[in-house]
């Protein structure tokens, strides 16, 4: 069973600590998939640069999870 509370709290202090807010967290079923969509914010502007390297630690994150 998928523990989002956990998931959420994980994303949430990884930006943290990164320098980014969770703006929104949704975790649902489209078709046959799940998805997972996440919004980030900080004091400037996201820019491309930012998504992808937060996009790439949440990656990470979200396999060390995936395989504890």
């Amino acid at each position: 069973m998928i523990d989002l509370q956990l998931i959420k709290n994980e994303i949430e202090n990884l930006l943290k600590n990164e320098g980014y807010e969770l703006a929104e967290f949704d975790f649902s079923k489209v078709g046959s998939d799940m998805i997972l969509h996440i919004e980030i914010d900080k004091e400037s502007s996201i820019s491309m640069d930012d998504i992808v390297e937060v996009s790439g630690k949440i990656s990470e994150l979200l396999d060390v999870i995936d395989k504890s």
